[in-house]
């Protein structure tokens, strides 16, 4: 493969392309940038091609599958020196967090000269692992990006704020994609039967991370106290069996909906009246934002960064404090009079998607 005149070629490692997340953000990185002058492709380690795996291949990017890099370490560093050097690859972009450190030395070894880290969670990990990622990855990097101050201290190290190739780059999204629609609101609300319901929702990967168990409590907590709520959760992952088998364990099937992954999430968050994310950790927490711009009131556990903090109605909570006293604040908040200030608010701030197209822009240079 021979590069087009002097278009800049990018490879992302990603883990999975499904869904949301890491591939959402590569998404919204190829929409802020000039395609006729940078180019994106991305390797992956899941096969299974998801909603972001699709959208991605239709602005043009290839997706190749990848052997799992610390199963078969020399077939994984094998095939992915054949892709940059038959790619012509001017740029590696890896996103695997932790173990970006390996695709980072195979791109090296392969003379890329442009090597960029990217951490996406404050997750903690063990030791070993952690120890390697705070060496190795700044090391082989020329520049490292961290979604938020947490992320990046996570991945990178305590100190790392203090490395001149750090770049702090906060996840955005197109901000009027989200903005409260009334007739959305109206129509789905119709259709799912929740006119006069106090609807809560929760929204991402069904991954142990989210401590949806306990978001079924704080919904049956509350239900206690307003018998006309109901709660939906979006979203699909390994434990979804699991939490639909709790939720009939506690007698509360019959008020929580399971959805599935959606394509249509934007117009979901219109219908709901509150957002609800008690996670153990986030990089960031996207769907969060996505909530706010809807006008939603947020609550959201304290181990997620508090980039929202500046919006009005965001409520960070300790899960410290029992479910009883998460679903007390739910029902004295209740929901948002005017859910247009949502989305002036995060305009006006770093998180829309025209200051961090900017952003991205710069990183290629």
């Amino acid at each position: 493969m021979s590069k087009v005149n002097d278009q800049k070629r990018v490879l992302h490692i990603i883990n999975k392309a499904s869904v949301g997340g890491i591939p959402q953000v590569v998404i919204s990185m190829y929409r802020a940038v000039d395609r006729e002058q940078i180019h994106f492709d991305c390797t992956l380690f899941d096969a299974q091609i998801g909603i972001s795996g699709k959208k991605l291949q239709e602005l043009g990017c290839r997706l190749y599958t990848m052997p799992i890099q610390f199963s078969h370490p020399f077939s994984f560093s094998w095939k992915l020196s054949q892709i940059l050097k038959n790619g012509h690859y001017d740029v590696i972009h890896a996103h695997n967090n932790y173990s970006a450190w390996f695709p980072l030395l195979v791109a090296k070894i392969c003379g890329v000269k442009k090597r960029i880290a990217h951490a996406h969670t404050n997750q903690p990990v063990g030791c070993i692992k952690r120890i390697l990622s705070h060496i190795l990855t700044p090391w082989l990097s020329t520049q490292l990006i961290g979604c938020t101050k947490e992320a990046a201290s996570a991945v990178f190290g305590e100190n790392i704020n203090k490395n001149s190739k750090l770049r702090l780059l906060y996840n955005s999204i197109e901000s009027d994609k989200f903005s409260f629609n009334q007739t959305f609101r109206d129509n789905l609300r119709k259709e799912f039967n929740w006119d006069e319901k106090f609807v809560v929702g929760c929204i991402g990967r069904l991954h142990e991370c989210k401590n949806l168990f306990f978001a079924l409590q704080v919904f049956r907590s509350l239900y206690a106290i307003n018998s006309n709520v109901r709660l939906v959760i979006v979203g699909d992952g390994p434990e979804r069996e699991n939490l639909e088998k709790y939720t009939q364990e506690i007698n509360m099937n019959e008020y929580v909906s399971f959805m599935g992954n959606r394509a249509d999430v934007a117009h979901i968050l219109q219908a709901i009246d509150c957002f609800l994310m008690p996670s153990f950790y986030e990089g960031f927490g996207i769907a969060a934002l996505e909530a706010a711009t809807a006008g939603l009131p947020v609550f959201l556990s304290t181990n997620i960064p508090d980039t929202l903090r500046f919006y009005k109605y965001s409520y960070y909570l300790p899960l410290s404090l029992s479910a009883e006293k998460w679903a007390e604040k739910i029902n004295h908040v209740g929901s948002i009079p005017d859910r247009t200030q949502g989305v002036i608010a995060i305009q006006n701030s770093e998180l829309d998607s025209v200051y961090w197209n900017q952003r991205v822009k710069e990183l290629y240079e």
